[in-house]
C-alpha cells in the first residue's frame, strides 16, 4: 500500500521545508496555494529548492504537486487524509474553513482525517480550529497541535534556507490518545518515519508551553528593538525576561501543564536565555513581520497569555504592556 498523501497549507519557509523533508522520505505531498501563488509556482516549473546550511548543499525538488486552495469544491478535488497547516496564525481559521468539506470523512472511510497545526500561538489557535468540527458532526478530523524547532527562512520565492536542524513533534493537547494510532490509516506511522514525531499530551505539552514562553519573551522584545535574539543577552535584557517569566510561571499551571511539571521564574529565564544564546543571530518571525509592515502573531501569543491571566486571576502587567506596544508598533491597534 502506498503511503498516504500529505497536504501542506502554507508555502512559507516552514511549509516548504516540511515538503522537502517529506519528499526525502518518499512521502507524496501536495501544496495548497492561493491562486496567485500557484500561478507563480507553475511558472517557476513547480520546483522548490532547499539549501542546507549544515553541509552547504542544495536540493532541488521538481514536479511538486500543487492545487489552488480557492478552487476546492469547484473542480471535484478529493478528500484530504492529513493536512499540515503552516500558515500564519491569523490566516489559519479562514484557510482551514475554506477546505473544511475536504476534511470530513464519509461513512465508508473508517479512519478520520488529521490536521496538524504548526504555527506560533498554537495553544490559542487549537480550540478555534477544533470548533470548525463539532463533536456531534460525523466524520470530523482529529486536530493535533504541533511544534517545530527547525530553523528556516526564505531566500526568495520557493527557495528556502534550512538554517538549523531541529525536530517536529505533534499530538493531542488533552484526552486519551490510546486508540488514535489504530484509526488513522497509517498516517502516524508515515509521519514518524519521516521524522515528524507523534507524542501523547504529557510529552507534548511541556514542549508547547516552553515554546509559548520563548515566543512571549524573545519575539516582542526583538520586534520592538529591531534586533536579533541575542539582544536580550545583557543584564538589562535578562532582567526584563525574568519579569515576563515571573508572570508566566504563575500562569502555566492553568494552561494544560501536567501536574508533575513545575517551572520557576528562574528556570524559565535560564531556558529562554539559553535559546537566545543558541539563536543569537536569528531574526524571529515577529520582528520580520513588523519590519515588513504585516500582521503579527502577537494576539495568539501575548494576547492569549493576558486573556488566560484574566480568566484565572493571574496578574500579567508586563505581558499586557508588551502586547500593547507590539500592536502599536505594527499598527494593529484594534478598535
Amino acid at each position: 500500500m502506498p503511503p498516504p498523501r500529505i497536504h501542506i497549507l502554507g508555502a512559507g519557509a516552514i511549509g516548504l521545508l516540511h515538503t522537502h523533508i517529506l519528499a526525502q522520505h518518499n512521502v507524496p505531498t501536495t501544496l495548497l496555494l492561493r491562486p496567485a501563488t500557484l500561478q507563480s509556482f507553475l511558472k517557476a516549473g513547480s520546483i522548490i529548492r532547499v539549501h542546507d546550511a549544515a553541509d552547504d548543499s542544495t536540493v532541488e525538488h521538481t514536479g511538486i504537486q500543487a492545487e489552488d486552495v480557492a478552487a476546492n469544491g469547484k473542480e471535484g478535488k478529493g478528500g484530504i487524509d492529513c493536512l499540515l497547516v503552516c500558515t500564519k496564525a491569523g490566516d489559519t481559521h479562514a484557510a482551514v474553513q475554506s477546505i473544511r468539506h475536504r476534511l470530513i470523512r464519509p461513512r465508508s472511510i473508517s479512519h478520520p482525517a488529521i490536521i496538524i497545526l504548526l504555527q506560533n500561538g498554537v495553544l490559542a489557535l487549537h480550540p478555534t480550529i477544533q470548533s470548525l468540527f463539532p463533536p456531534t458532526s460525523h466524520g470530523g478530523p482529529v486536530v493535533f497541535a504541533g511544534s517545530t524547532t527547525h530553523g528556516a527562512w526564505m531566500r526568495d520565492r520557493f527557495n528556502v534556507v534550512w538554517a538549523g536542524r531541529g525536530g517536529t513533534c505533534f499530538g493531542p493537547i488533552s484526552g486519551s490518545p490510546a486508540s488514535i494510532s489504530d484509526t488513522t490509516g497509517g498516517i502516524l506511522t508515515t509521519l514518524n518515519r519521516a521524522g515528524l514525531e507523534y507524542q501523547p499530551p504529557d510529552a507534548l505539552l511541556p514542549t508547547l508551553l516552553l515554546k509559548l514562553v520563548t515566543n512571549a519573551c524573545l519575539n516582542p522584545i526583538t520586534a520592538l528593538l529591531g534586533l536579533p535574539n541575542g539582544c536580550v543577552l545583557t543584564p538589562l535584557g535578562r532582567g526584563l525576561i525574568t519579569q515576563i517569566c515571573t508572570e508566566l510561571a504563575s500562569l502555566l499551571p492553568h494552561l494544560h501543564a501536567p501536574a508533575s511539571q513545575k517551572w520557576s521564574a528562574e528556570m524559565l529565564t535560564d531556558y529562554v536565555c539559553g535559546v537566545a544564546d543558541a539563536t543569537k543571530g536569528n531574526r524571529n518571525s515577529m520582528l520580520v513581520d513588523v519590519e515588513r509592515g504585516g500582521c503579527t502573531e502577537v494576539d495568539f501569543i501575548l494576547g492569549y497569555c493576558v486573556t488566560k491571566g484574566e480568566e484565572y486571576g493571574v496578574q500579567t502587567p508586563v505581558l499586557r504592556a508588551l502586547w500593547d506596544l507590539v500592536r502599536l508598533k505594527s499598527g494593529d491597534v484594534g478598535v
